[in-house]
């Protein structure tokens, strides 16, 4: 049983005299593998860099994908974003790190457009094997990372940092959100209806995993991410269905799984190591002393920006204030400047809002799960920005690409709805 599935895949209907291309299975097996590897992460480049840019040049010179998903609404304020992120090269402090930053940049850009053209090309093929090798890829990333954490196994110089878990994630911080969609499509297989003993016990064990994982990441910013994101997704899920439509799962079982997070969350409460980090990680003013140097940065940020409305220049603010802003949008806007922030900004939130519209327009229950949980996720990103830098985390960029694609059945029932009004 596929792991995102909610309803069968369309059968493609051909005419006579018309030629189908077979999808490419060993393209198609090498994208399946970079979601795999997507996790392991310690060295930089990472392998799944490699591969996914590999994959690009290969399937754009071959044929397999294309460039059709690509819509001028995100392309342009994307595009902005990195004219300004060549503009703000005028003078860096280190003109090295500001290469290597704008090209890491430009590669997540890039493959942002290649996650779109492998929907196109592939669609629902496509999108099974990406959601079941990113959930293999979390696997991979989050038991180690808790064995290590409880003594079970050693490597916690290689799987922990600062005794919090990070698997093959450089950070806490990152390794956290990366767990969020894969808790996402866990939970939402798990309260969908129809589901068998099996389906079952695989979601409700995924789901615990993960949101295990993300629980002792003990990341502030990654718990408000999950909760934004799981009640953004029910709240999608019953507010856009289309109307005279039945309830996507049932209220008991949404409220069941809710129970379920909170019986672990308390279970976990219950270790010792887990009581001794929550107290340095919630203090009374719910403030650790880093905290304070990151909004400090932040301010610094903005005051670059008003002297530098060009911006210092990408990867540039740890070389002027010696810290991180922890902020995507300080950072973007003290480094690339107010045409860089309008540029990046403008792309989310054209990407949330064309995740929504897609969920509320199609009437396939497959496509509207994902398209309502690429929004949700998307949504808790977007605030998990403000306080954490997720500009170069991949799996945001990857998240981004999904609602991108548009099935042919929704592409004739939109174009019916223009011709009657």
């Amino acid at each position: 049983m596929s792991y995102a599935t909610l309803a069968p895949a369309p059968t493609a209907a051909t005419s006579p005299g018309v030629s189908v291309k077979t999808p490419n299975k060993l393209f198609l097996f090498g994208v399946g593998l970079a979601m795999a590897l997507s996790s392991i992460v310690l060295v930089e480049p990472a392998p799944v860099d490699a591969l996914v840019m590999g994959l690009f040049v290969v399937g754009i010179c071959a044929g397999i994908i294309g460039l059709r998903g690509l819509r001028p609404i995100a392309v342009v304020p994307l595009a902005l974003f990195m004219v300004a992120n060549v503009v703000s090269l005028y003078d860096p402090l280190n003109s090295r790190r500001a290469l290597w930053y704008i090209l890491v940049t430009l590669y997540l850009c890039a493959s942002w457009a290649f996650f779109v053209g492998v929907l196109w090309a592939f669609e629902k093929r496509g999108m099974d094997l990406m959601i079941k090798m990113y959930a293999v890829a979390g696997m991979i990333c989050i038991i180690p990372g808790l064995l290590s954490y409880f003594n079970i196994i050693g490597f916690q110089n290689t799987l922990l940092l600062f005794d919090r878990p990070k698997g093959t994630f450089k950070d806490p911080n990152v390794y956290g959100p990366y767990l969020i969609p894969i808790a996402l499509f866990a939970v939402a297989g798990l309260i969908a209806q129809r589901k068998g003993t099996r389906s079952a016990v695989l979601h409700t064990s995924i789901a615990l995993i993960s949101i295990t994982g993300i629980f002792l990441s003990y990341s502030r910013a990654c718990w408000i991410n999950l909760v934004v994101a799981l009640m953004a997704y029910l709240f999608f899920s019953f507010m856009f269905r289309p109307a005279g439509t039945p309830s996507p799962f049932p209220i008991s079982r949404a409220i069941l799984a809710f129970a379920g997070v909170a019986l672990c969350v308390g279970m976990a409460m219950q270790i010792p190591e887990v009581q001794e980090m929550m107290a340095q990680r919630l203090t009374s003013t719910g403030l650790q002393g880093y905290d304070k140097d990151r909004f400090a940065t932040q301010h610094l940020a903005l005051e670059a920006a008003l002297a530098h409305p060009l911006g210092i220049g990408p990867g540039q603010v740890e070389e002027a204030f010696h810290y991180s802003t922890h902020s995507s949008y300080m950072r973007v806007l003290g480094e690339n400047g107010f045409i860089g922030e309008i540029g990046y900004v403008a792309f989310v939130l054209v990407c949330l809002g064309r995740g929504i519209v897609m969920g509320w327009k199609t009437q396939d229950p497959y496509w509207e799960k994902i398209y309502f949980i690429a929004s949700a996720c998307i949504l808790g990103h977007i605030i998990n920005s403000a306080v954490v830098d997720t500009l170069h985390w991949r799996h945001y960029w990857f998240l981004l690409a999904l609602p991108w694609y548009q099935p042919n059945a929704l592409t004739e029932r939109m174009h019916r709805w223009r011709v009657r009004h």
